[in-house]
């Protein structure tokens, strides 16, 4: 298991990192976009 994330991560670091962080902060990002919407539609 560990062989074949540090063999992924070797081949591609940026684009793993990329999608880990964007599954990771996708939720926040909806959260925040919701709430703000809800605050200009005020």
């Amino acid at each position: 298991m560990f062989l074949l994330i540090s063999k992924h991560s070797n081949t591609n670091p940026t684009h793993f990192s990329d999608q880990g962080r964007k599954v990771f902060l996708s939720p926040f990002a909806l959260l925040k976009f919701s709430t703000f919407a809800s605050l200009t539609r005020r």
